[in-house]
């Protein structure tokens, strides 16, 4: 198969089936745009609750509570947070599957009666999908590496925060409790 042959078959299949997995990755790029974007604004939001371990606790805690009125705000920017990152994930984890599915499609368009060359060229068309669902599929779990951790981050700074803010001048007690406790046992 010669290079102008191999083309057009790249072509004809970005026109086909293997436009779909390019929507599809577009569409996941934007999920990750969005939940780096509600990440990166839920840690400017928490950014002023430092974690912190009491002496002879093993309980970390958020310093400074979260004034009522943000709270609100800070619980909605973890939801959209959760939600966009949630979404990625689950698009990230189908790129292999479409391109399987591109694969068998054109598997089953296969001819045996043709000739050798026709045959090179079906296998050829089969393959362009599970090359791009590998192609984009490795690029958003790449991408994934660079956002989980902050995510997590987030999760625990935002779960301190929630936690310090229920329970609100109780707080203080529950330290000297958990300590009471330790030099009892």
């Amino acid at each position: 198969m010669n290079i102008l042959g191999i083309l057009r078959v790249i072509i004809d299949n970005l026109l086909g089936y293997d436009a779909l997995i390019f929507i599809w990755a577009g569409i996941t790029l934007i999920l990750f745009v969005k939940a780096r974007q509600n990440c990166t604004k839920l840690k400017h939001s928490l950014m002023g609750t430092t974690v912190t371990r009491r002496e002879n606790a093993f309980k970390p805690e958020c310093l400074e509570p979260v004034e009522k009125a943000n709270e609100a705000q800070i619980i909605d920017m973890h939801s959209k947070q959760e939600k966009f990152y949630t979404a990625f994930i689950n698009m990230t984890s189908a790129f292999p599957l479409l391109g399987m599915i591109g694969t068998v499609l054109a598997l089953l368009n296969l001819s045996i009666d043709g000739s050798e060359e026709m045959l090179t060229s079906n296998f050829f068309v089969a393959l362009t999908s599970t090359f791009w669902g590998a192609v984009f599929g490795v690029c958003a779990k790449a991408a994934d590496c660079f956002l989980a951790p902050n995510i997590d981050e987030n999760n625990e700074r935002y779960r301190l925060c929630i936690e310090r803010n229920n329970l609100g001048p109780d707080i203080e007690n529950a330290g000297e409790e958990n300590e009471a406790e330790q030099n009892i046992t």
